[in-house]
């Protein structure tokens, strides 16, 4: 039977519903059981493999693009917050009459406030000791960097090898100068908590003092008071 024959020969499942509904019960028993084997034939069948892409990456694993793109945004935040940083733009994006847009917002320079580098005009009420570079703001000032031709760009690209393992790179700089600032935080505030709470205990004292002292002189005078009544007191003579 030619393809044409074939296609021509099948009919659809409505058709086919139809023309059983005019059978006897033995054909349906018939019909029922040619169907479970098909089905359970059709069912046993194994998909085909997915073919899998040439190039892609295993598992787990970052591109080589990705992964140096990320290890030069740790590498300028930490260099910002050892060694500061100049003025950068960030974009931010906001809706504006229901329209997307994108503000470019400038950031200010660094300056160094208590041993830290820290947003120059940052110190407020909110932030007592200024605002640092947090990795989101590094992302945007490693981008300035890497296109304006920064130093630490090509130092960054002169140490780095893509295909490093994890345990062979080089570890990150280490920023002393955060950690100290952090350490003397602390002990600034456990040295003025000392210093209020003697504060605190020199004033309490002082007032126990002075309601001391109140209370004896309330009670010298009352004494007293009581004595010059008894000398006024007039004598009966019997």
């Amino acid at each position: 039977m030619s393809e044409s024959n074939e296609s021509k020969s099948k009919i659809s499942p409505e058709e086919f519903i139809n023309a059983v509904k005019g059978l006897d019960l033995n054909d349906l028993f018939k019909i029922q059981k040619a169907a479970m084997t098909e089905i359970e034939k059709r069912s046993k069948q194994k998909e085909p493999k997915a073919v899998k892409k040439s190039g892609s990456m295993p598992k787990g694993e970052q591109p080589p693009q990705l992964r140096m793109n990320c290890e030069w945004v740790s590498y300028t935040l930490q260099d910002g917050l050892a060694n500061g940083w100049e003025s950068f733009n960030v974009s931010r994006k906001k809706m504006v009459d229901g329209v997307k847009t994108v503000e470019d917002i400038e950031m200010a320079e660094s300056v160094v406030h208590e041993g830290s580098h820290i947003y120059k005009d940052s110190i407020s009420e909110k932030d007592p000791n200024g605002r640092q570079l947090i990795h989101k703001d590094a992302m945007s000032l490693s981008k300035h960097r890497k296109e304006s031709g920064h130093p630490t760009y090509e130092a960054f690209m002169a140490n780095y090898t893509s295909d490093k393992s994890d345990s062979e790179k080089e570890e990150p700089i280490k920023v002393d100068k955060v950690v100290d600032k952090v350490d003397d935080k602390e002990a600034k505030k456990l040295e003025k908590a000392k210093e209020l709470a003697d504060k605190k205990l020199a004033k309490e004292k002082e007032q126990a003092e002075k309601k001391l002292a109140k209370e004896k002189e309330q009670a010298e005078k009352k004494l007293a008071k009581e004595q010059a009544d008894k000398k006024k007191k007039p004598t009966i003579a019997k």
